[in-house]
């Protein structure tokens, strides 16, 4: 087996490269407090919230991405693109298939309570998530999982995959958890008093109100540089908590309060903007909408530039009209963006027989209004201010759009089933995404089997050059096409107090960061 073993680039990325991120002891007495928009359930497994990763440690994690000012989106959690650093894991190598990986962890690494953490404790963990009875996420693409010594185990991929470096996932204390019932998983005790291996350790919690965690000194890859962390679960105003004192960070503000903030020196806005984006998704299955030139129409008159303007996302934010990769997005090799063009727009309903005969201000074509419904998620990612603005760029070509506010589970239940004749909805930036979308049985009613192919083959291609390839032929499909109508990425802004030192929105999360960051002065 180590012999058809093919040790990664960033294989010898060992410890030295990442303890200097928090030298030193931390300030007497000092403690960091950051509101974050959720409760305690975002430290359970069910959660895709990082607070979890305050307390467990992934095997590696991302490094900076260098001259962000240049790239204003750029993959999270990307590791496969801007590298990786060590977490617990010491290094890393693969097959010539991608399908096998074998890991060697630290030396002396020990969970919160004391317990040397091994190989046995990770394959622990990815059979739990196998078990039928748990169904975990991650566990999908894994066939097995072998341990070689305390140190070394390996993954067997069903798939070739780079998913164990991703950065994310983290796993779990086999002596405290192999007692439990796995049909239980989901509800253990233990997810509210978690014992980790991340940089804090638990403390207490208030339900509803916040968790307190301490620093682990000996954490291996920069000890916090603060003693004590609290975490303020959401609720009350970002602005009047940071305008009080109480906390000295938050994340995920709202653009146009954080705006307030940005000319006050004792605030630092961030901006962390994430690829995938916000989208229009056209139901295909409804006439007026299955036409590629009537999508691109509606497509030409919707001003993005604009409309992220009034959304008070940071100017220079990138329009794409289509798919890219992972490093493609961090070279900011965007596809090409349809121009915002009513003229056009006009020309091309026109064309294809959509024109204003009774002068009501909505075209018509053999009686048909040029109308449909747009189903928004009431509150949520600026999406009802991004509808009333599409509404009204589209009635100035003649479109008719009757907005329809809806709670974010039932569109999330309207978009998985197809119920909806246009919907706006995130999405993800990467294959796997997309190719239920656009492929056989796709509910957009669009299905385009080249493409859904095509996202296939990148979704199981490694190399990087090949990938990129890919995406430049999935891009020219996806922009003749318009499947869906991008309007703006999802935007992160996270505030700190001029008490924080040494964050950027270089190093990503803010959360995932809170190790790496200093205090200017004792709370």
């Amino acid at each position: 087996m180590k012999s058809a073993m093919i040790t990664l680039s960033s294989i010898l990325l060992l410890v030295g490269c990442a303890e200097g991120d928090g030298v030193g002891a931390p300030d007497s007495g000092s403690t960091l407090t950051v509101l974050y928009a959720t409760d305690e359930r975002s430290l359970y497994p069910a959660s895709d919230d990082v607070p979890l990763r305050l307390l467990f440690s992934p095997l590696v994690s991302d490094e900076p991405l260098e001259g962000r000012e240049d790239r204003p989106l750029v993959p999270i959690r990307a590791t496969q693109c801007r590298g990786a650093r060590p977490e617990l894991a010491e290094r890393w190598e693969h097959s010539a298939d991608w399908r096998v990986w074998r890991i060697t962890l630290r030396e002396n690494l020990h969970w919160h309570d004391g317990a040397p953490i091994t190989a046995h404790d990770f394959a622990f963990t990815v059979r739990l998530w196998k078990r039928p009875d748990v169904g975990h996420w991650a566990g999908a693409p894994i066939d097995s999982v072998h341990v070689e010594d305390n140190l070394t185990f390996q993954i067997h991929y069903n798939r070739p995959s780079r998913d164990i470096l991703n950065g994310w996932d983290v796993f779990y204390p086999k002596h405290l958890l192999e007692g439990l019932d796995p049909a239980e998983f989901w509800d253990w005790e233990f997810w509210s008093r978690p014992v980790g291996s991340g940089p804090f350790r638990y403390v207490r919690h208030i339900p509803g109100q916040m968790v307190e965690l301490e620093a682990v000194p000996s954490y291996p890859v920069g000890a916090p540089q603060f003693e004590r962390l609290f975490v303020k679960w959401g609720g009350g105003s970002p602005l009047a908590e940071l305008r009080s004192g109480s906390v000295d960070a938050v994340e995920g503000v709202d653009p146009l309060e954080a705006a307030a903030l940005e000319r006050d020196a004792r605030y630092e806005v961030h901006h962390l903007a994430y690829p995938g984006g916000v989208r229009i998704f056209w139901n295909h299955r409804l006439p007026l909408l299955r036409e590629p030139s009537v999508r691109t129409a509606f497509t030409q008159a919707i001003d993005r530039a604009e409309l992220h303007r009034i959304l008070g996302l940071p100017e220079g934010l990138p329009v794409d009209d289509g798919l890219h990769s992972p490093c493609q997005t961090a070279r900011g090799e965007l596809p090409e963006a349809v121009e915002h063009d009513p003229a056009a727009a006009a020309e091309l309903l026109t064309a294809a027989g959509w024109t204003d005969e009774d002068g009501d201000g909505i075209r018509e074509r053999a009686g048909q209004p040029l109308s449909f419904t747009l189903d928004v998620p009431a509150g949520w990612l600026q999406a009802p201010q991004a509808a009333t603005y599409v509404q009204e760029r589209l009635a100035r070509l003649g479109v008719g759009v009757e907005i329809r506010s809806l709670e974010l589970p039932v569109v999330g239940e309207r978009f998985q089933s197809g119920d909806f004749e246009a919907l706006i909805w995130v999405t993800g930036p990467w294959p796997d995404h997309h190719i239920e979308r656009f492929g056989e049985g796709s509910w957009l009613g669009y299905e385009n089997a080249r493409l859904a192919a095509l996202l296939e083959q990148a979704n199981r291609t490694m190399e990087h050059a090949a990938q990129d390839s890919l995406y430049r032929e999935i891009s020219a499909i996806y922009r003749a096409d318009m499947p869906a109508t991008y309007l703006y990425p999802k935007v992160d802004m996270n505030v700190t107090t001029d008490r924080v030192l040494g964050y950027s929105s270089e190093l990503g999360d803010l959360i995932l960061n809170l190790h790496r960051l200093s205090l200017a002065k004792p709370r």
